[in-house]
């Protein structure tokens, strides 16, 4: 059984419904930040896709535990979240 995840994504104050994620964006994210962490405005930049929607993607998969954020100075950098090994 696949989860779906429903997003709200707040724009000029109407919300867009994503449900589920389309797995294009998906791994085109991850696929950029493995190469190299990046900030929500590079990714956005660079995979042509509004800030906004890079926003809700990359939230959802902190939430599923898929990405990490990690502060840098001001700016805040994604990249892969790297599995734990258990002792």
């Amino acid at each position: 059984m696949q989860n779906h995840i429903k997003l709200y994504i707040a724009y000029n104050s109407k919300y867009f419904s994503m449900t589920g994620m389309s797995v294009g964006v998906k791994s085109r994210i991850l696929d950029t930040i493995r190469k190299k962490p990046m900030s929500l405005s590079a990714l956005s930049r660079l995979l042509n896709v509004r800030r906004d929607f890079i926003s809700g993607y990359l939230e959802a998969m902190r939430h599923e535990g898929e990405v990490e954020l990690v502060s840098v100075g001001r700016s805040k950098v994604y990249s892969p979240k790297q599995n734990k090994i258990a002792r």
